[in-house]
């Protein structure tokens, strides 16, 4: 069972959290000093995204994106989703750029940094840990907007899908998330992994694709190999070498969705051994996508 989560949402007209991110740290800024920061380099809860940048319109190409990270000498993998826009936009009065947008689901931390420009709410500190020696963190459904437009440099590994549908609109694919994916908990099902590193990314990102699959508005095969990312995503890929990445075969690790139920079937990734749990998985015959 899922612990109870109580969440806080502060409401001011007076005062406001800024803060940046930089790796696990936070450091509280002023007005002044967000305006010397290249501009809307953090991420931005879905909730609190304007209107009008919801209603910016994308291009046609997904890339899923696995970009390292470590703990201790174990190379991992965080998984995203990358979509250029149809053409750039700009804020701090034509000052920044933003050529495309990441769609993520982070770990909570605090505090999210809330543009001032943009909105005075701001969320408290939520994390979640309980119950038989399982911990679980609350996630954050986010978006980065990115001053580029090809894949991110740091990138692993990077797949390419094709979204069906012409000048869909930034609003549209978030709204996928209406399916009740937007409320998830990352994991650390394993002691050794410590309780730093939180499963789930890859789980969400695999349930995203195929809602997206499902409703018809993605192209199921990617651009270069013709494969689904079911094919891709039980990988972890690392570099080891200038031009060379080794992919390592790894099940996928699954978190948890308040209301929810993960859509598992064949060759999608899990790890076949699991048992279907009834009560927030439903089992497929054949791999969404197929005809």
């Amino acid at each position: 069972m899922l612990p109870f989560i109580h969440e806080l949402i502060h409401l001011s007209t007076s005062t406001f959290l800024l803060s940046e991110m930089s790796g696990s740290d936070y450091l509280g800024i002023t007005e002044d000093r967000y305006r010397d920061f290249k501009g809307f380099n953090f991420l931005i809860p879905v909730a609190y995204l304007p209107t009008e940048v919801k209603d910016w319109k994308l291009g046609q190409i997904l890339d899923v994106e696995f970009s390292p990270t470590v703990n201790g000498t174990t190379v991992k993998n965080h998984v995203s989703m990358r979509i250029n826009f149809a053409k750039p936009h700009y804020s701090e009065g034509g000052k920044v750029q933003h050529k495309s947008v990441r769609v993520d689901m982070s770990v909570r931390q605090s505090p999210y940094r809330i543009p001032s420009e943009w909105s005075q709410l701001a969320c408290s500190k939520v994390l979640s840990e309980e119950g038989n020696g399982t911990h679980w963190k609350r996630g954050v459904f986010t978006v980065k907007l990115l001053p580029y437009d090809s894949a991110t440099r740091d990138t692993n590994a990077c797949f390419q899908f094709k979204l069906k549908r012409e000048a869909m609109t930034l609003r549209e694919f978030l709204n996928v998330a209406n399916k009740r994916l937007d409320k998830f908990f990352f994991i650390t099902p394993d002691p050794e992994d410590g309780n730093d590193i939180w499963k789930g990314c890859y789980d969400f990102v695999n349930q995203y694709y195929t809602q997206l699959v499902m409703a018809n508005l993605l192209t199921p095969k990617d651009e270069k190999e013709n494969e689904k990312l079911y094919k891709h995503i039980p990988y972890v890929y690392e570099r080891t070498g200038p031009n060379e990445v080794t992919p390592r075969h790894e099940f996928i690790r699954k978190g948890a969705w308040e209301n929810y139920k993960r859509i598992v079937g064949p060759n999608m990734g899990y790890n076949p051994k699991q048992a279907i749990q009834p009560d927030t998985e439903v089992k497929v015959d054949v791999e969404p996508g197929d005809s």
